[in-house]
C-alpha cells in the first residue's frame, strides 16, 4: 500500500487528510504520554501535587521533596554508550569519505542527542537533507511525529505538526516530495513543495513488547519506584514537625533533714523517678523505680533534687 491509497481508505481522498490523521486517538494517546514524560524530568512529580493539612486547628504544608534522580539515571546511561566516537572500519578511501561528512555534519553529537531521546521518550525521527552541498540531518522530536505504517508495518510516509504563536505548521514527508503547510490568517495552505532526496524520515526506537513500530522509555521503569521514594521521605520529615514535638514537664520538691521520705508519692506521668546528688563536683543518679524504694545518702552528700520525666507519646 503506498500513500495515495492509504488517503483513499482512510481519509475519502481529502487534500487536508493529514490533519485528521494528526488529530486521531492513537497518535494523540502517544504525544500525550510523551509530553507527561517532558513534564516530570522538568520537575513536575506526582508529590507536588500533595495538597496541604489541617494539624491542630492550623493549615499544615507538607514537604514535597523532589527527586530528580531519573534525569541523572538516563544521563549516565547515554553518556556511558556513547562515550566514544563511532569507528568507521573497511575500504579506506570509503571510511575517509565518510568521515568527512560526518565532521561536517557534527554527526558525533547528533548520535548522542539521538541516544538521549530514545532512552528519554522511546523514539525520534531523523530526516537527511542537503544544506549547501552539506549532508545534514534534522532531529524531530517525539511529540511533534507521526509516522504512518500500512498495515505490514511498512513506513509509508511521514507527518511532522507543531504550533507555534497559535499558527499550525504541518510538514508531509512523502518518498518524493515533502510538502508544507501551515494556517496562518485562518485558512490552511500550501506554503512550499521540495522534492525529497534523502527519502523518509529514519525512525530510531527502542524495544516494546507491545508494539514493533513503537519504542517504550526507559524512564516508565524508574517513575513509580522514584514516586515512592519522593513519598516516604516527605512523610517522614512531616513526623518530626507533627508528631515528634513533647511538652517536657518538670516536678520538682526539695528535700530537707537527714535523709528521703519513706513514702514517694507516684504519679501516672512517668515508670521511673530520678534523684540527682551533687557530691562535690561529681554528679551522680540515682532511680527509684518502685514507691517504696528508699535511697541512701552518702555521708556529706547535700539533699536531691526530684525529677519527673513525662514519655513521650506513640
Amino acid at each position: 500500500m503506498n500513500i495515495e491509497q492509504y488517503i483513499k481508505e482512510y481519509h475519502d481522498g481529502r487534500s487536508d487528510w493529514f490533519i485528521e490523521e494528526v488529530s486521531t486517538v492513537a497518535n494523540q494517546s502517544r504525544v500525550l504520554k510523551v509530553m507527561n514524560l517532558k513534564d516530570y524530568l522538568s520537575g513536575q512529580h506526582a508529590i507536588t501535587q500533595r495538597p496541604n493539612e489541617y494539624y491542630n486547628g492550623k493549615e499544615f504544608v507538607p514537604r514535597r521533596i523532589v527527586l530528580q534522580y531519573a534525569k541523572t539515571l538516563l544521563n549516565f546511561q547515554t553518556a556511558y554508550l556513547m562515550q566514544n566516537p563511532v569507528t568507521l572500519t573497511g575500504n579506506e578511501t570509503v571510511v575517509k569519505e565518510y568521515q568527512r561528512v560526518n565532521k561536517k555534519g557534527k554527526y558525533d553529537r547528533f548520535n548522542m542527542s539521538v541516544l538521549d531521546k530514545v532512552n528519554k521518550y522511546g523514539m525520534v525521527a531523523e530526516y537527511v537533507y542537503l544544506d549547501k552541498g552539506v549532508i545534514k540531518s534534522k532531529l524531530i522530536d517525539s511529540s511533534e511525529s507521526y509516522p504512518i505504517y500500512d498495515n505490514e508495518n511498512n513506513l509509508i510516509a511521514f507527518i511532522e505538526a507543531y504550533v507555534t504563536d497559535g499558527i499550525s505548521y504541518y510538514v508531509v514527508y512523502t518518498d518524493d516530495v515533502v510538502y508544507k503547510y501551515d494556517n496562518l490568517g485562518g485558512d490552511l495552505r500550501l506554503v512550499a513543495q521540495y522534492s525529497n532526496l534523502s527519502g523518509l524520515p529514519i525512525i530510531y526506537h527502542n524495544q516494546n513488547e507491545l508494539s514493533d513500530v513503537e519504542g517504550r522509555s526507559d524512564l516508565e521503569d524508574y517513575i513509580s519506584i522514584l514516586d515512592s521514594m519522593e513519598d516516604l521521605l516527605s512523610k517522614y520529615t512531616d513526623g518530626f514537625y507533627k508528631f515528634m514535638n513533647p511538652i517536657p514537664v518538670a516536678i520538682g520538691q526539695q528535700l530537707k533533714g537527714d535523709g528521703l521520705p519513706v513514702q514517694v508519692k507516684w504519679t501516672p506521668l512517668s515508670r521511673h523517678k530520678f534523684f540527682i546528688f551533687k557530691v562535690g563536683r561529681r554528679t551522680r543518679i540515682s532511680t527509684i523505680r518502685q514507691p517504696e524504694e528508699q535511697v541512701r545518702l552518702d555521708k556529706g552528700d547535700d539533699p536531691p533534687l526530684f525529677f519527673v520525666r513525662k514519655p513521650s507519646s506513640r
